[in-house]
């Protein structure tokens, strides 16, 4: 027989697993207007959206921090529970296949968040570099580096020869 479930335990992951969910759509609500920012040059509305995307990220991570208080209470009684998952997996209540649900949104969602914020780190990246290099070209007079040819670094002697076949 399974000892009966702390309410407040289930009224706190229900609140958590709900604003995890609403804020991670939020998030990725504005990583894709910020797609659309990127590819309009508005660096205004990026600036705008950034200072969103800034509050929101707050939310989230008091939204973790609230969770690891949650898994912090949920340890007292059983020391093994690593993740709201693997406590869910062991609990036997009508919520528990609603808790798995959300549970999958809330992966699925992380996961198109963690998608978007890389792709836009690509971009911005690449960007940075193009920038980068027209800086470079105006500083020498549209003259570009030479990459190869006579350097003030002579050969070295020594060295290994490699075999492929080996």
């Amino acid at each position: 027989m399974t000892p009966p479930l702390d309410q407040s335990l289930v009224r706190e992951l229900d609140h958590l697993l709900s604003g995890l969910i609403a804020t991670n759509e939020e998030l990725a609500a504005i990583l894709s207007q910020q797609d659309e920012l990127l590819v309009a040059a508005d660096a205004v509305g990026l600036q705008a959206s950034a200072q969103k995307q800034s509050e929101v990220v707050e939310r989230l991570q008091s939204l973790l921090s609230h969770r690891e208080a949650w898994l912090n209470k949920v340890r007292t009684s059983d020391p093994s529970v690593k993740s709201i998952s693997d406590w869910v997996q062991q609990v036997i209540c009508p919520q528990t296949e609603q808790w798995r649900e959300q549970l999958s949104v809330i992966k699925k969602s992380s996961d198109r968040v963690r998608r978007q914020s890389w792709r836009q780190w690509v971009v911005v990246q690449g960007a940075h570099r193009h920038q980068s290099e027209l800086l470079h070209l105006i500083a020498r007079n549209g003259r570009k580096t030479v990459g190869y040819g006579p350097s003030a670094n002579p050969p070295s002697s020594g060295g290994a020869i490699l075999d492929a076949s080996a």
